[in-house]
């Protein structure tokens, strides 16, 4: 298969977790309701919110959606093994967290720093050596 069409796929598959009724059920696992004010007709007006499973401490409104579902294991790369990803990507409820913007960000960067590093030390190895009068006129 060419990188295109697995690109595609793989586009459709995460898009897919957005309507996957697992998310909601991360989303409403921790929810829960505040009084804002009253109705006209005397009734109590609430909203649900929701912590941020990260650690920040900070609640949302679930109706904002500011809410992101990441997986706690990360999914990474796609290795080549279709039913390997599907199974990582559409996982266990254990397996997803519902975290704010900033502590998704952070996650995120933490899961892709060992692929960063196995990818400049890969780069660095395959390059041929360099000389002295290269190396100093790269400064």
């Amino acid at each position: 298969m060419d990188k295109e069409t697995q690109k595609h796929i793989l586009n459709i598959l995460r898009q897919g977790t957005l309507t996957w009724h697992v998310r909601n059920k991360v989303l409403n696992r921790g929810r829960y309701q505040v009084v804002v004010g009253k109705r006209k007709n005397g009734e109590d007006k609430k909203i649900w919110y929701r912590k941020c499973d990260g650690g920040c401490g900070s609640a949302y409104a679930l109706k904002d959606s500011l809410l992101e579902v990441d997986h706690v294991v990360p999914v990474l790369n796609f290795k080549g093994d279709w039913t390997e990803y599907i199974e990582k990507m559409y996982c266990d409820e254990k397996n997803l967290q519902a975290l704010c913007h900033s502590c998704h960000l952070k996650k995120t960067q933490l899961d892709i720093a060992p692929l960063r590093y196995e990818r400049k030390n890969k780069s660095l190895d395959t390059e041929a050596p360099i000389s002295m009068e290269e190396a100093h006129n790269m400064l």
